[in-house]
């Protein structure tokens, strides 16, 4: 807004308000003329019609006000103030003609025209100095209507007259004076409500180039202001400035968090909110700050459109499950046939001892020693069956719901190996457990500690297969105690790994394609991280280890 806008606003305001205070005063002024003046019939015929004419002329000035105060327009501002200004002429001109008819009436000493002349005086000052600010048009509307009564008081020759004389000189520079600071005054006003305007612009301008929605609201629930971000969510700021939090048609989720906000004691808040706008419902992040600039706690909020981050995370999430479910799978995989011979042993095994039984059965040949031996061995065949499935079974699930159960390790160890090692046997693999400490109990999730078993062996069989028949193919399976914490570990001579910092980046992996997909090491970490554990990779002299660190506080003996 330009210096002349800021100039004709403040004129505008400034003239309408001294016009509502100095109508009562032009009443008081009437009254106070018809009390200090006698009251014969030449002066109730000039005063009856006088004062009609100013009341009328002060109702005009109201009447003008109230009309065209408001209207911002550069026209309506032109002729408000012309108007106005010649209205004010005749309201002073007719004091002044009134003034001489005072003097010439009951002499230019009597009380009447003193009395009439301090009114004057009162009027042109308000009019020259708090309406228009403007020290010529005091100085020429001064010399117009007193310099008569100046010069009459000279030629009156008395010493009253003299000093009144004197008066009236002195008063007018200091008059003139008081308008010019006046002057000064407002044109500072002016120059102060421009460079406030301009930077409430400024802070506007840099605020709607924020990325975030912004919004602030006073102590009273009044929107003070947001940017062109938050209009998009919220509606237009001219439906929306100065207008209470309860009286807007704001979205439901952001009024009651702003009002539960306002009435929490917190000083801050970060909340996600799942708003409705014009693209449907988003995901926002939400900042809720409260700042006390005197006169009550304002509140600001930023939101930041989280939307598509929070598609992707979830959708990573899921991928992520998806992933750790293929992982148990290919798991599984990599053993298919030792599983196959798992179960296949048993069977074949199982089906001789029927077939053996048939044809002891066919020759009557009954000896209850010899057909209870076989048919234990024939259950002890399915239970075995029975276990490779509800190992494969368990390693299949996406999620575990079970509780954590305290379980012996060596049991734990005992059913992984159910799933592997007839396939270690086949390749000549030795496998040593003569290490486990068969007393010592932890309180878990079988399928955590299996799995994370069975990724080691995974590893460590496919090392140590790669091995040729003249080298040693052994692991070793052994538990490590400590006081702070229990350790299970896998030990194989495959001939070492070179980097074991890469080994639990998920997807890697220096097997040969088809091998795996490099996520059974990054899945058994997560896992161990979930009980405050970890795993730890060794790699020396051509043999590695991997152990499962868990700590001491769920360890049962």
């Amino acid at each position: 807004m330009e210096r002349r806008e800021y100039a004709q606003k403040f004129r505008r305001s400034a003239i309408f308000q001294a016009a509502k205070t100095n109508t009562p005063g032009n009443f008081l002024t009437l009254l106070g003329l018809w009390f200090v003046s006698p009251h014969d019939e030449m002066f109730v015929t000039v005063f009856i019609p006088f004062a009609i004419f100013i009341s009328l002329l002060s109702v005009a000035i109201i009447t003008l006000g109230a009309k065209f105060s408001s209207d911002s327009s550069e026209n309506t501002q032109a002729i408000f103030e012309k108007s106005y200004f010649y209205l004010t002429c005749l309201l002073t001109g007719s004091l002044g003609f009134f003034l001489v008819f005072q003097g010439w009436h009951f002499g230019f000493l009597s009380t009447a025209h003193l009395a009439t002349w301090v009114f004057i005086m009162a009027t042109l000052e308000a009019c020259a100095s708090y309406l228009f600010h403007i020290p010529k048009f005091f100085f020429v509307t001064f010399m117009a209507l007193l310099f008569p009564s100046f010069i009459w008081l000279l030629n009156v020759g008395t010493t009253t007259s003299y000093v009144i004389s004197a008066i009236i000189l002195v008063y007018c520079p200091i008059m003139l004076n008081r308008v010019s600071e006046l002057t000064k005054l407002k044109n500072q006003t002016v120059d102060l409500l421009q460079l406030t305007q301009e930077r409430e612009n400024q802070l506007q301008i840099f605020i709607d180039m924020l990325p975030s929605h912004i919004l602030w609201i006073d102590s009273n629930f009044l929107f003070r202001g947001l940017n062109k971000k938050m209009e998009r969510l919220i509606g237009e700021r001219k439906d929306i400035l100065n207008k209470s939090l309860f009286d807007t048609n704001l979205n439901k989720v952001i009024s009651s968090e702003i009002h539960s906000f306002f009435v929490s004691k917190q000083d801050q808040e970060m909340v996600e909110l799942l708003i409705s706008t014009s693209e449907g419902e988003r995901w926002f992040m939400c900042s809720f700050s409260k700042y006390d600039f005197g006169s009550g706690n304002e509140v600001f909020v930023a939101c930041v459109d989280i939307h598509e981050d929070k598609m992707i995370k979830e959708q990573v999430a899921k991928q992520r499950t998806l992933n750790e479910q293929a992982a148990n799978l290919v798991n599984l995989g990599e053993m298919a046939s030792g599983i196959a011979h798992e179960i296949n042993n048993p069977i074949a095994i199982a089906q001789g001892t029927a077939t053996v039984l048939k044809h002891k059965i066919e020759k009557n040949e009954f000896d209850s020693e010899v057909i209870l031996k076989k048919l234990d061995k024939m259950i002890e065949s399915h239970e075995r069956v029975t276990d490779v499935i509800k190992g494969m079974k368990s390693f299949s699930k996406s999620e575990v719901s079970e509780d954590r159960k305290n379980i012996l390790l060596a049991d734990i160890i005992k059913s992984t190996l159910v799933l592997c090692s007839e396939k270690f046997k086949d390749h000549g693999i030795v496998l040593d457990t003569s290490r486990v400490d068969n007393s010592v109990s932890y309180s878990c999730k079988k399928q955590d500690v299996s799995q994370v078993l069975l990724s080691f062996l995974n590893n460590s069989f496919d090392s140590v297969s790669k091995n040729s028949d003249d080298l040693k193919k052994e692991i070793k399976i052994y538990t490590e105690n400590s006081d702070s914490n229990l350790k299970i570990c896998v030990s194989d001579t495959g001939g070492g790994i070179k980097d074991t910092k890469k080994i639990f980046v998920p997807f890697y992996s220096s097997k040969s394609p088809g091998k795996g997909v490099g996520l059974g090491l990054s899945l058994s970490q997560k896992i161990a991280h979930s009980y405050n554990g970890k795993i730890e990779a060794q790699s020396e002299d051509g043999v590695t280890t991997f152990k499962l660190a868990l700590p001491v506080t769920e360890l049962r003996t």
